[in-house]
């Protein structure tokens, strides 16, 4: 069984995950209402996601293909699926973080499946990509979070 130590075999956990009866029984609890609101997470949540990815070959690889891509769209915010570059999408990056964020979701007991702490390690991992910032565990991380993502994350969390 692979774990935040030893990524080896993640892909095939998340698979098998996906495949069993437990999978179909983890209820969504998300919800827009204010008085249910979801319980923040911890910081640290995003935070290692990020540097997950950043330290392993293959997911660093896709980040970085995804960040390209992203570069091109702010470059192109007009370009569309008939641009001559659409081709250039990186289906396959997407695909392999989306897949890792879910296995890193169930190591962790996020209690809800929303994908903003997916959403939160990408920018993190940009910053450090593009040099704006030098580590994921810096205060500039920490200030991203609290600008962009307070109503999801926390200090401490309080789940």
């Amino acid at each position: 069984m692979s774990s935040l130590d030893d990524l080896a075999g993640w892909e095939s956990e998340i698979e098998d995950y996906r495949i069993s009866d437990i999978a179909f029984k983890v209820p969504n609890r998300v919800s827009l209402d204010s008085q249910r609101r979801i319980p923040k997470l911890p910081y640290e949540v995003p935070i290692k996601l990020a540097e997950l990815m950043l330290n392993d070959k293959r997911l660093r690889t896709a980040l970085e293909k995804k960040l390209e891509w992203d570069l091109l769209l702010e470059e192109n915010p007009d370009m569309g699926p008939d641009h001559p570059d659409w081709t250039q999408k990186p289906y396959e990056a997407h695909r392999l973080i989306s897949k890792f964020s879910d296995w890193y979701a169930i190591k962790v007991s996020a209690p809800h499946r929303i994908k903003v702490w997916e959403d939160c390690a990408v920018g993190i991992a940009f910053s450090v990509l593009r040099g704006e910032t030098t580590s994921v565990r810096s205060e500039q991380t920490k200030s991203y979070i609290k600008d962009f993502y307070r109503e999801f994350f926390s200090e401490e969390g309080d789940h």
